[in-house]
């Protein structure tokens, strides 16, 4: 009797840091939920108007993103800074760890904010886009890039944009030419801000152009080389072109914590609100 009593109190002393520690362990899971995602890494560089090189590590487990800015452009993002996005990147939020910030940005929001402001100065500037055109060609084998088969896509848009500033008229034609090489074996949601081919603009002629292409074209860009041109009068043409790069792609469990705006961060203003600000007042009479 003796020994039964002293095996079932030493059985128990056992199971109950087992109870403990399977109780901890639901705890964190419940806090920090793993969801099945993909890793990868980007390197966009850009040549023309203003040369630059923007690379980064993008964590994704659609519709949620996390792209850390790895070096940055100095012009939209800086070093060190996290882009989060929980819509497949229609809608950003830009998180600044040097100064505990952040600013949200939404593409559709901020082009469409442009243009309202634009139409608004009295009358007395009108911006249009007139004479959209778009075209979508198959090329077939694209070749093996990162070890994905792919097909290559060309991928050619155009618009005149028409300045109209009291009666004075200003047109020019912005076309956009981009070679995409395309594979299937990665979901189309897994593009970043960077890659996205149907995003809103809040410029009804534009998204038309951007969703007709984003219906023709299949998978994930492994690679993208893009070229604008701004046609301007007297054949004073202005040419930009970016190519962009994925390598290191790898499947990942992702941590809620990380797709999450961190604790005691102080929301500000964005950039692009403040540029719209300062215009706005300095057109008021």
């Amino acid at each position: 009797m003796q020994i039964k009593h002293f095996r079932s109190f030493r059985d128990s002393r056992k199971e109950i840091p087992m109870k403990r520690l399977s109780a901890a362990l639901l705890t964190l899971l419940a806090a920090s939920p793993l969801a099945a995602g993909l890793t990868y890494r980007f390197q966009t560089s850009t040549s023309g108007i203003q040369s630059s090189t923007l690379t980064g590590k993008v964590t994704v487990a659609a519709p949620n993103m996390r792209v850390e800015v790895l070096h940055g452009d100095g012009i939209l993002f800086q070093d060190g800074q996290v882009v989060l996005s929980k819509d497949g990147s229609q809608t950003l939020t830009v998180i600044d760890p040097a100064s505990k910030s952040y600013y949200d940005l939404s593409l559709e929001q901020t082009f469409g904010g442009a243009n309202s402001l634009l139409t608004q100065l009295g009358g007395s500037v009108m911006i249009t886009f007139e004479n959209p055109k778009a075209d979508v060609k198959n090329l077939g084998d694209g070749g093996t890039i990162e070890g994905y088969p792919t097909r290559r896509y060309a991928v050619t848009f155009s618009f005149d944009l028409v300045f109209d500033a009291m009666g004075q008229k200003m047109r020019s034609r912005v076309t956009t030419s981009s070679m995409n090489w395309m594979t299937e074996r990665i979901g189309a949601d897994a593009m970043s801000f960077l890659q996205l081919q149907g995003f809103r603009t809040g410029i009804d002629a534009v998204d038309k152009l951007m969703a007709l292409q984003a219906t023709k074209i299949n998978g994930f860009p492994l690679k993208q080389v893009t070229t604008v041109t701004v046609s301007q009068p007297g054949g004073r043409d202005v040419t930009s072109t970016s190519t962009t790069s994925v390598t290191g792609i790898q499947n990942a469990s992702v941590n809620a914590q990380e797709l999450a705006i961190p604790a005691g961060y102080k929301k500000v203003e964005s950039p692009m609100d403040k540029m719209l600000r300062r215009i706005s007042a300095a057109a008021e009479p």
